[in-house]
């Protein structure tokens, strides 16, 4: 038996083939006669040549030149070791596409127009894919994305052959709510807008995102790039990805106790501080040996445009009054526990054997 170059028998008669649906992989026919079952099939003039191909291995991918051609795919008679594609599901006719996590329905649209309507919205010309991906399951039905853009999509099929209704998902369910671990943090956060008011100190970012910024938490994960470490060679110093999100920033608690948090960024906000000196901080209620064998009183830098001492909001005037005095008047706190000196003072031989003699060490 001899085999053209587009791997047809020239004598059709001398191979028995069955075609298959690529829907259910059930036989459909089988023939020693492809371009009659292609006619009889409606598939079009050159069918039979494409439908061999789904046969015909590809030397380089080591797999058939077409995994199926129009709902179809062709196996030898007897034993065929070319295993069978993935089954195919009909695409669906429409989309219904809701809000994340409203479950509201937005609008129902031809499946062949989603493109186009994403980027009618502001959407990627590739949020295809994704969107897609909101109304898929695997085995275990769990969803491969539960949402996009805070949209997803619910397939609306026309008919189904009966054969073929067991393949498809026809009852999925809305997407479940779900907030990832690091929005149910055990952690507290001090959270400062943009003129470094401190705002509020919690552990449940999900419920600020959603109360003050007003969106939902899912869309607010930038908000931990504020104290996310910048990994840009340029940068002398650590800084954050991101100085503010949505007129924000977030610290952790425990960092900021202990003067290991990232600095905060300079203020932006119309309430800013502005002039001022950067001070050197402690509090004589707490010493602190967590960067030595000694206890200390561990002072960390206040910048002239900070509000805030750890998580305290501090009265900057009254520190300006004790650092102006502090040579003279070491001993004197605000609130009976701050004390502070200029930074541009801590060089001053003076100042810093005082320090010395106060057990205040300066962390910078």
């Amino acid at each position: 038996m001899a085999i053209n170059s587009m791997g047809v028998s020239d004598n059709k008669s001398d191979v028995m083939w069955c075609v298959y649906s690529m829907y259910t992989h059930e036989l459909v026919e089988i023939t020693s006669d492809i371009k009659g079952f292609c006619a009889s099939a409606n598939l079009g003039k050159s069918a039979y040549i494409q439908i061999y191909k789904t046969h015909q291995i590809c030397p380089k991918k080591k797999r058939p030149y077409l995994p199926t051609y129009k709902g179809f795919f062709i196996r030898r008679h007897g034993n065929d070791s070319i295993s069978f594609p993935d089954k195919v599901l009909r695409k669906p006719e429409f989309l219904n596409i809701y809000t994340y996590p409203g479950c509201e329905l937005i609008e129902k649209i031809p499946f062949s127009m989603l493109k186009e309507w994403l980027i009618s919205k502001g959407c990627s010309v590739y949020g295809t894919t994704p969107m897609y991906a909101t109304y898929k399951r695997n085995q275990k039905k769990q969803f491969a994305k539960l949402h996009y853009k805070n949209m997803f999509a619910r397939p609306v099929y026309g008919d189904i052959p009966d054969d073929e209704r067991k393949y498809y998902d026809f009852e999925i369910p809305f997407p479940p709510i779900v907030r990832s671990d690091e929005f149910r943090s055990t952690k507290y956060w001090a959270i400062f807008n943009d003129s470094l008011d401190l705002v509020t100190v919690t552990n449940n970012i999900a419920e600020f995102l959603e109360s003050t910024v007003g969106i939902p938490a899912e869309r607010g994960k930038m908000i931990y790039a504020t104290n996310q470490v910048s990994k840009r060679v340029r940068d002398q110093y650590p800084s954050p990805i991101t100085d503010y999100f949505r007129g924000y920033c977030i610290r952790l608690v425990e960092d900021l106790e202990v003067g290991t948090s990232l600095p905060l960024p300079k203020p932006i906000g119309d309430n800013a501080l502005m002039g001022g000196k950067d001070l050197f901080v402690w509090n004589e209620n707490d010493r602190n040996s967590i960067f030595s064998s000694e206890d200390f009183y561990a002072s960390q830098l206040v910048p002239a445009y900070q509000k805030t001492f750890r998580t305290e909001i501090i009265d900057k005037e009254a520190l300006y009054l004790q650092a102006d005095n502090f040579k003279n008047d070491p001993v004197s706190r605000v609130d009976g526990k701050l004390g502070a000196v200029y930074a541009s003072d801590v060089s001053d031989e003076e100042i810093a054997m005082i320090l010395s003699a106060l057990e205040v060490k300066i962390l910078k």
